[in-house]
């Protein structure tokens, strides 16, 4: 059962991220990254794909442990509110959403939907699809893998991506980030 949970999510995450991608491009007017974001996006990318290599056959199986149901259970429903939290980001963010940490010509500030409550419910998201992925998969190495990753991604990017808010939007940018918790809803 671990083994198509994490087929089926690494499948829903893929399509959710590859409808998002096929908009047009625009004009970018900004843009950080170098070195250090293309480390931690090959971290992302590797803590993705380790599950699915164990998902899909026996190369690490001498780190299997037998699968607790109620945590596998657990997992599977925090992955699928993760996947619906994912795709609602990418709906509310339109057409300013980029896989990289940039803002284009006409970039807009958005602090609707699931923006109303959190900074970055993308990396929230992927984070709990991190922990859902932890407890659906039986495995010492490949289930924390998807977390790391992510995490590793998130401390790599937000500092940059919310300097560049900043410095784009100003004032509104502050007034923004003093009501939206960054990953934790403010009350």
């Amino acid at each position: 059962m671990s083994r198509t949970i994490v087929l089926l999510a690494a499948a829903a995450i893929g399509l959710i991220r590859a409808g998002h991608s096929l908009r047009a491009s625009r004009p970018v007017v900004a843009r950080r990254g170098g070195v250090a974001d293309a480390i931690a996006l090959t971290v992302s990318v590797i803590g993705f794909v380790v599950p699915i290599v164990w998902a899909a056959g026996d190369r690490v199986a001498f780190a299997d442990f037998e699968p607790v149901a109620p945590l596998v259970v657990t997992g599977a429903v925090i992955q699928a509110l993760a996947l619906y939290l994912f795709h609602r980001a990418h709906v509310d963010l339109g057409p300013n959403w980029s896989s990289q940490v940039q803002l284009f010509e006409r970039h807009q500030m958005i602090t609707t939907g699931v923006y109303s409550r959190v900074r970055h419910p993308m990396y929230l998201a992927l984070i709990l699809f991190g922990v859902g992925q932890a407890l659906v998969v039986p495995n010492w190495v490949a289930a924390p893998a998807c977390l790391v990753g992510n995490t590793v991604l998130y401390l790599a990017r937000v500092t940059k991506e919310e300097e560049m808010m900043r410095a784009r939007f100003g004032a509104a940018y502050d007034a923004y980030a003093a009501r939206a918790g960054k990953l934790i809803p403010r009350v």
